[in-house]
């Protein structure tokens, strides 16, 4: 192990004002790391902005908590906007194998990294879709940034992206096929839906009997993070 990776390690499970800018200065950026996160086996490019925020532990530490808070075991989690797995991941280590996570990831590449993943794993409370979630069904194109390091899927077209396919799945028909489920929790991409299909949430839910929770990736404001031990490790 290398003097940064002793550093890295050993700085990564706290939190403190400018731990991002130190561990992003000297942790390489480019190279695979095969890690443990949430107790399972995963490997993270450290070429791509969120894998490698993840391996330096500073990747949204306020949502993050905030979803842990909202879960528990037997829930059912919904994952818009999957990526490569990082809350798919949480969820599925805390609701356990009674509780169910249904991620959903347009971006091929990252669909199949976080099917690997499931199945290096052996994960069996986690289903992916390889799909888009709005407030209409049908068909439409992505492009990928040109931007080095990001593998966000956007709508804009851009100069030099890579343009792919990507089918769109009704958002109220997926609500409505979890309808049974106690308690669903969701991490949301606030661009795959409108308001009127939140409100729709909000209503099955009610109708259901269930309390519905909504945690959102541009979530801000909620209490600073504390030291969360054994999040995250590097073998």
């Amino acid at each position: 192990m290398t003097v940064v990776e002793f550093v890295t390690n050993s700085m990564r499970p706290f939190w403190f004002r400018g731990k991002m800018r130190l561990l992003n200065g000297i942790c390489p950026r480019v190279g695979i790391r095969k890690c443990t996160l949430f107790g399972y086996n995963v490997e993270l490019d450290l070429s791509d902005h969120i894998q490698r925020n993840v391996y330096l532990g500073t990747y949204e530490p306020q949502d993050s908590r905030l979803v842990q808070r909202y879960l528990s075991p037997g829930n059912t989690f919904v994952d818009v906007g999957a990526n490569f797995g990082y809350y798919s991941l949480m969820a599925a280590s805390v609701v356990g194998n009674s509780g169910r996570v249904i991620g959903f990831e347009p971006n091929p590449e990252l669909c199949d990294h976080l099917r690997g993943t499931i199945e290096k794993n052996k994960i069996v409370n986690v289903t992916v879709e390889q799909a888009g979630v709005s407030d209409q069904a049908g068909h439409a194109d992505l492009f990928l940034p040109i931007e080095h390091g990001n593998n966000t899927a956007t709508m804009v077209p851009n100069r030099g992206g890579r343009r792919f396919a990507c089918r769109w799945l009704l958002w109220t028909n997926i609500l409505i096929a979890l309808g049974s489920y106690r308690l669903i929790s969701l991490k949301l991409t606030w661009t795959a839906l409108n308001r009127g299909s939140s409100v729709a949430y909000r209503q099955r839910s009610r109708q259901n009997g269930s309390r519905p929770s909504f945690a959102s990736s541009a979530a801000s404001g909620y209490a600073q993070p504390v030291r969360r031990p054994g999040t995250i490790t590097t073998n």
